[in-house]
């Protein structure tokens, strides 16, 4: 790390003094809210000039001398400043297991230290948890891909969950802290949120957000009852859950031949870029003419930040040569509504057992409006399942057993063919069939 300081205004006598900052390639300008004279500030050493021993100090003026003297206090004033912000720095580099701090993280520790602020250490779950979700956005988190901080819609989670033990808390008049997290809690809370409706897979998460900020509060040094890291304090889960649906090429096939308005055909061409890329919808909306290069998209993604080239197929191709370039932006919410429409149309409608996201009012009110969303199981129209993930389960899918997994990982972006396999839910039946095919083709 360096440190260097400067004036707001060298031009004055006396001028506001900052300290500059600066590590990881980049710099942080603070201000000291201290004025220091401008005039015999030397930039290379940081400092003001100041006797060396030769002539005696005593043989030299009065005014020179008082000059000096005056000097060395500045001089001393500047080494505290500079010295601080070393200590700051080896201070959070020690918390955040010998990396290096975020320039935020910086400047709010070093502006705390200089204008005296206490620094508190959270004492309760709620405190720490509440510290947690305001320090997230710009703390490296260690578990994460690249150890980047939480995405916003992460964060979301864990303040929903921290809504829910403050509820419980209240209903239930269960005192939650560190100590409580025995099983009794387990019990108490997982019977809570039965009463209001949450599925197992809901609580199961519910119960993951809880250890995974104790595991974080353990690491900061917290006692944390030790129940939670037994199998006692266990995650639900659905036995056997409803696997998001894909379609397959002959439907892919139905969606091209339809003849639509601008705003649905709009909405399909998008469709069809995605099921023939496997992007995530918060990439594959964004894609432009910067995304083309030769044959290949390329796309650095938002959830992993990770550059993936994926191959310009020929349904896509179609897309972009028909358009002279990527069809017209539409929202998450649209880009939705409008797919479901499209498959409708396409007679995408056998009946199809699964999970459909529903709209319900939320009987803990944990949102201002009122009302949550919750999956509920049933057997509906295929078209109704339809979301705009289907585009990234369709590609997974189909390509599944046609390429190697490898080849197909490297563009979905999962790291283990464990992970891929979970991912895409193979059936029995797909691996029967599978199996056929490629004894169809010789290969075995």
């Amino acid at each position: 790390m360096r440190v260097k300081f400067y004036f707001k205004d060298s031009e004055k006598d006396e001028s506001l003094l900052f300290i500059s900052v600066t590590f990881d390639s980049k710099r942080s300008r603070i201000s000291t809210s201290e004025t220091f004279p401008t005039r015999g500030y030397i930039n290379k050493t940081n400092r003001y000039p100041i006797h060396k021993g030769k002539p005696p100090l005593t043989s030299l003026t009065p005014e020179k001398q008082k000059e000096y003297r005056i000097n060395e206090k500045k001089n001393k004033r500047l080494k505290e400043l500079e010295d601080m912000a070393h200590a700051i720095f080896d201070e959070l580099r020690e918390d955040n297991n010998y990396t290096n701090p975020t320039h935020s993280e910086f400047k709010k520790r070093y502006l705390d230290r200089l204008h005296g602020v206490k620094e508190s250490k959270p004492s309760t779950l709620f405190e720490y948890w509440e510290t947690f979700l305001h320090n997230a956005p710009t703390q490296d988190a260690p578990n994460t891909i690249g150890n980047r901080p939480l995405q916003s819609g992460t964060l979301k989670t864990y303040a929903s969950c921290l809504e829910l033990l403050k509820l419980f808390k209240q209903k239930k008049r269960f005192d939650v802290s560190f100590e409580t997290l025995d099983k009794k809690f387990h019990t108490q809370l997982l019977a809570f949120m039965n009463e209001y409706q949450f599925s197992q897979d809901e609580k199961g998460k519910q119960i993951k957000l809880i250890k995974a900020i104790c595991n974080r509060a353990t690491t900061d040094g917290y006692k944390v009852n030790p129940f939670v890291f037994t199998k006692g304090f266990y995650k639900p889960s659905e036995e056997s859950k409803q696997k998001d649906v894909y379609l397959d090429f002959e439907e892919i096939q139905r969606i091209i031949d339809l003849e639509l308005n601008d705003k649905l055909s709009n909405a399909r061409d998008w469709f069809v870029i995605g099921l023939n890329s496997g992007l995530r919808v918060s990439d594959l909306l964004k894609l432009n003419e910067l995304s083309l290069q030769g044959d290949n998209l390329i796309v650095t993604t938002q959830k992993t930040k990770t550059p993936i080239a994926i191959p310009i197929m020929s349904q896509v191709d179609e897309v972009i040569k028909r358009r002279n370039g990527f069809p017209k932006k539409i929202s998450d919410q649209k880009f939705n509504e409008y797919i479901k429409e499209v498959c409708r149309l396409a007679q995408i409608d056998n009946p199809t057992k699964g999970a459909k996201r529903t709209r319900l009012e939320d009987p803990l009110k944990r949102r201002k409006h009122g009302y949550t969303t919750r999956k509920i199981d049933g057997i509906y129209p295929k078209y109704e399942l339809v979301t705009s993930h289907t585009c990234r389960r369709s590609f997974a899918s189909n390509y599944y057993g046609k390429i190697p997994t490898a080849i197909i990982r490297a563009i979905t972006g999962h790291t283990t063919e464990i992970e891929f396999l979970r991912y895409i839910q193979v059936s029995p039946e797909e691996h029967a069939r599978n199996f056929m095919e490629h004894v169809k083709n010789g290969v075995l």
